[in-house]
């Protein structure tokens, strides 16, 4: 197949039995633009569920703590990166919905979010958390 035939998985996302979004996995790019947004919440973000499956329980922790990282992944995954305001409106119960499976598609073809995350860390040959640095969100 072709580069220029690709086409990620999309899901669809209804709200109240009406279409409202089609969600894929985050790309490179993505991740780029969430990085140089939100790096240091990222941070924070890695040490507290590093060891923690992103289940339902832990995106809400998610959505709670840092709701702009959370907004701006739905809008990311959706191919409307202006969103973010949007989204920031969506339900806790939508979002969960939405990041569970943003989080599906991003990760299952490396073997979880932890692997992704290794294997990043590795490809950037940078580490995480400062070494000593405790990390906060503001």
């Amino acid at each position: 197949m072709p580069l220029a035939d690709y086409q990620p998985e999309r899901v669809k996302i209804d709200y109240k039995g009406r279409p409202l979004a089609e969600v894929r996995g985050l790309n490179l790019e993505d991740i780029s633009v969430l990085v140089r947004s939100h790096l240091t919440e990222l941070q924070v973000l890695y040490a507290r569920f590093q060891n923690t499956a992103l289940d339902t329980e832990a995106l809400i922790q998610i959505i709670s703590e840092a709701p702009g990282i959370a907004a701006r992944v739905i809008a990311l995954a959706s191919d409307e990166p202006e969103g973010v305001a949007a989204a920031r409106k969506f339900s806790l119960p939508l979002q969960v919905k939405m990041l569970a499976e943003i989080v599906r598609l991003t990760f299952e073809d490396v073997g979880g979010p932890k692997a992704f995350v290794a294997l990043v860390g590795q490809l950037a040959g940078v580490h995480l958390l400062p070494d000593g640095e405790p990390a906060t969100i503001q």
